[in-house]
């Protein structure tokens, strides 16, 4: 089943075959597909369609669910039915260093938007990007809305990738600002 979301402009597909299901959003714009998760297989989609509604509040992709209910995505939702919406990105691969060379990573300042909640973040960094996403946390931390802090991490590679999340919170991300010292040729 899939349907397409005016609201969200992409596409919701519900793909099942036995014993498996899979879930994923395709976003119109960045032509990204997005893996969408459910905390119970009661809540899996058995029917999806757009309803558009004269009523704001009422316009959006809806979902008829195994456990016998109706549900609507929404964007502005601060809970999923009274559970917590755990979220995550991973931004990356950052180059750090150019022609062969490779770089310190010397300052990191996220900036969250104003009202965002706190969000936990890590810090991977590598001799390339393949490196980096498959090394462990190198930094970790927590992140307020607004400005943070600058937190300097003052690690050698060439490239780096921040993972950020949140079990609890609606967050939103501004920017994040570096600082990158060059150094000598990769071996």
């Amino acid at each position: 089943s899939m349907t397409y979301d005016h609201n969200a402009d992409g596409i919701h597909i519900f793909m099942f075959r036995t014993g498996q299901a899979s879930f994923w959003f395709l976003d119109w714009a960045t032509k990204g597909f997005f893996q969408t998760a459910f905390v119970d297989s009661g809540l899996y989609p058995n029917s999806a369609a757009y309803y558009p509604s004269d009523r704001v509040n009422l316009r959006g992709a809806y979902i008829g669910c195994a456990d016998g209910r109706l549900r609507m995505f929404s964007e502005s939702a601060a809970n999923d039915d009274g559970e917590s919406i755990v979220s995550s990105v991973l931004l990356g691969p950052v180059k750090l260093g150019t022609g062969g060379r490779g770089a310190t990573l010397e300052r990191i300042v996220p900036v969250l938007g104003v009202n965002s909640g706190v969000i936990d973040w890590e810090l991977r960094v590598g001799d390339s990007e393949e490196a980096a996403y498959a090394a462990t946390a190198t930094a970790t931390g927590k992140l307020v809305g607004g400005r943070n802090l600058s937190f300097r991490p003052k690690l050698r590679g060439n490239a780096f990738y921040l993972q950020l999340r949140s079990s609890a919170d609606q967050w939103s991300m501004e920017r994040v600002e570096s600082e990158v010292r060059e150094g000598g040729r990769i071996r």
